[in-house]
């Protein structure tokens, strides 16, 4: 009863976020009447008028029309009275500047304080469709306004508005604070909160307030509610707090706070805390995310990631990448980038969320050093030198760890065999040493010699072109096996005598909407004259890449790979895509990796190389999505992630959107294993409503 309670509570709190956005934070402060006409003339007209040079006023009756550029007034009836500063109007009363107008029955202003009062006045803001009605609107200062039974609505026909904000009374004090009295939010002329007293800052940039609601409700754990309130701190910081009430598993509060140094240095930091009741344990997690440019070739970038519970996205989180990840990465590198010299320094730490996994073994780097010397000529030669180096500290709480260092100096000869054939012969000695615990020294000597191939045909068929890449690397690489566990990369290079062939071919053309479409199918495979031990065949798996774009609303895109030694798919990888802009967003994927050893692309000397192999668990599924644009503004999505091993769905996402010409609002159901829950959100046009991150992934947004 108690979390009920406070749950009400703060959503009748909500209410007044629909209001902190009134428009006259955005109506420009004008100069009085009689500072402006010894600038820019008044001209007044009437079917009757009258002046009094005594007191130096005017009566006009009867159509009358006051125009000073920009500004234009109407009405029936008019007293200007110049020597008290003092425009008293009656009957259809209207200013308008561009499209901007107020209206009123009766208007008593001073032109000289711009202070005054409206009967029965309305204020239209054309730029964000803001309307405020309200029975007395007075300006008691310049800053300073009174509204009394007034109304605000950002709909286009305010008779039938959508939605609208009534108050009993508002206060206004620009760019320091909001003050209500009796508010309460209309939708469809049905009243749907209600809150007595409200205040609220509001600054004439960035605002502070709370942000539309997020509602739904779980079978596993009940009612849940989240606000968020924003805070615009300065120009170049704001944060924002949240509240996650869930029903029967607990109550969470969150901070994002974000800062900008400069264009190009600034950062994020992140955190979440949640108390589980049902597993009576606290989860939270911290997130940073830093970025500073002190010069042009400069920089330091800082990655921070950490949760107290392996399994606290699975449980709370709603986006399905972080319920997929596996580990954590935190990661801190500063890099100095000059012409041809690049220096790093860098860090990393892995924290395991996989159940059952034992942490304690897993390789941090700490920290890492590396220099990188590109291609420069030789003295007077056709030769051209680079030179690499790094030192490395791989250490884990249980477990071997080691320090290694390696120099790798290289010469390449580049010439060109034709016009369209190029070639790079090259040559490096790369000297690796171990350091272990105890003391002990190991190292060994990696030799490697290359010809790297490359060839190019271009053909115009009109309307289309053809374009074809060949690509073809020779490397010959010799060294022992290391009598360590190797940790990475550089650590499992082995002997090798290979061929690696890449053949592109991409077909370049204009569809009759004149956007430019694509066809591209690659090749790649590795043969290997000598294998080093029974598993590797001489022929590598054969990769293929597929992207085919026939038409801007359509694309497929592919990329496989086939073991010759097996007859059979080790791995098979897709996208489709069909977007109809008028009506239709489809998407299909498919993942599916075999058991067992599989090849991975590439490695230190050769991106191409197909023959490193790695064990991973088998993965076969297939995801969906779909939105539908239904007229009368009505969209509806899907997606499922199916998991064709346990043969059933992962995640499943459902939702109905209403979007009118001034509100809107969403409808989702969502299952996944921890637990299923529907949820809604309103949004208001004008207020700033953004969608949560799962309704932007489930309407494609």
């Amino acid at each position: 009863m108690i979390r009920f309670l406070i749950f009400l509570l703060i959503l009748l709190d909500s209410a007044i976020s629909f209001a902190i956005s009134l428009p006259f934070l955005s109506l420009k402060q004008s100069k009085s009447l009689s500072e402006e006409t010894q600038h820019n003339p008044v001209s007044l007209t009437a079917e009757h008028l009258e002046y009094a040079p005594d007191d130096s006023s005017y009566l006009a009756e009867g159509s009358v029309v006051v125009l000073q550029p920009p500004y234009r007034i109407t009405t029936d009836w008019l007293s200007w009275d110049q020597k008290r500063s003092r425009i008293l109007a009656r009957g259809r009363v209207r200013l308008m500047e561009g499209e901007d107008r107020v209206e009123a029955d009766t208007m008593d202003w001073n032109t000289q304080s711009n202070t005054g009062k409206l009967l029965n006045g309305k204020i239209f803001v054309a730029q964000d469709h803001y309307l405020i009605e309200g029975k007395e609107i007075e300006q008691t200062a310049v800053n300073r306004i009174r509204l009394q039974d007034a109304s605000f609505t950002t709909c286009n026909c305010p008779d039938s508005a959508g939605w609208r904000i009534q108050s009993n009374e508002i206060y206004l004090r620009r760019g320091q604070y909001l003050l209500t009295r009796g508010t309460t939010l209309y939708v469809n002329r049905v009243p749907v909160f209600y809150l007595p007293y409200f205040m609220v800052p509001v600054l004439t940039e960035r605002q502070t307030g709370l942000l539309i609601p997020q509602l739904g409700y779980s079978f596993r754990d009940g009612m849940r509610y989240r606000q968020a309130l924003f805070l615009a701190i300065s120009r170049s910081q704001d944060a924002t707090f949240s509240f996650d009430f869930r029903g029967q598993k607990g109550i969470g509060t969150g901070l994002e706070y974000r800062y900008a140094l400069s264009p190009q240095s600034g950062g994020k930091i992140e955190g979440n805390y949640f108390y589980d009741d049902k597993e009576g344990l606290a989860r939270w997690d911290i997130a940073s995310t830093q970025r500073v440019h002190f010069s042009e070739q400069l920089l330091a970038k800082m990655d921070f990631r950490y949760v107290n519970q392996p399994e606290n996205f699975l449980v709370l989180s709603d986006q399905i990448e972080q319920r997929a990840e596996q580990q954590l990465a935190s990661t801190l590198f500063f890099t100095y980038r000059g012409a041809t010299t690049y220096a790093y320094l860098s860090t990393r730490y892995i924290e395991n969320l996989r159940l059952g996994v034992n942490d304690q073994t897993t390789l941090q780097l700490l920290p890492e050093i590396g220099l990188r010397l590109s291609e420069r000529p030789l003295f007077h030669t056709p030769f051209f030198g680079a030179f690499e180096s790094s030192a490395v500290y791989f250490w884990r709480r249980s477990g071997e760890t080691r320090e290694r260092f390696d120099l790798y100096p290289s010469v390449q000869w580049p010439f060109q065999l034709s016009k369209r054939l190029q070639s790079t012969a090259s040559l490096g000695v790369r000297e690796v040493g171990y350091f272990q615990e105890g003391g002990d020294f190991t190292g060994r000597t990696i030799t490697r010699f290359g010809i790297d191939l490359r060839g190019n045909l271009y053909k115009q068929f009109y309307p289309m072109s053809y374009q074809m890449n060949t690509h073809l690397v020779y490397e010959s690489i010799n060294t022992k096996e290391l009598s360590i566990t190797p940790f990475d990369d550089l650590d499992r290079v082995r002997s090798r005598h290979a061929l690696t062939a890449s053949i592109t071919q991409r077909f370049l053309g204009k569809h009759p909407m004149k956007e430019a479409t694509e066809g591209l199918l690659r090749f790649t495979q590795s043969y290997l004259f000598s294998p080093p031990d029974s598993l590797l065949g001489q022929v590598s798996d054969l990769r293929m890449e597929t992207k085919i774009h026939p038409a801007p609303a359509f694309s497929f895109e592919s990329d496989t790979f086939y073991r010759w030694k097996d007859q059979r798919w080790t791995s098979l990888n897709s996208d489709m895509l069909w977007r109809s802009q008028s009506w239709m967003t489809l998407t299909i994927g498919q993942r599916y990796t075999r058991n067992g050893q599989v090849t991975q692309q590439g490695d230190l000397f050769n991106s191409l190389y197909l023959e490193n192999r790695e064990g991973v668990p088998r993965i076969h599924s297939w995801n969906g999505g779909i939105v539908i644009h239904v007229n009368a503004g009505v969209s509806l999505a899907g997606r499922i992630y199916f998991n064709n091993d346990l043969h059933e769905a992962v995640d499943q996402h459902y939702g109905i959107r209403y979007t009118g010409d001034c509100w809107g609002i969403t409808l989702a159901y969502r299952e996944i294993p921890t637990r299923n829950e529907f949820s809604f959100m309103i949004h208001l046009k004008g207020l700033g409503s953004e969608s949560a991150p799962q309704y932007k992934e489930l309407f494609k947004e």
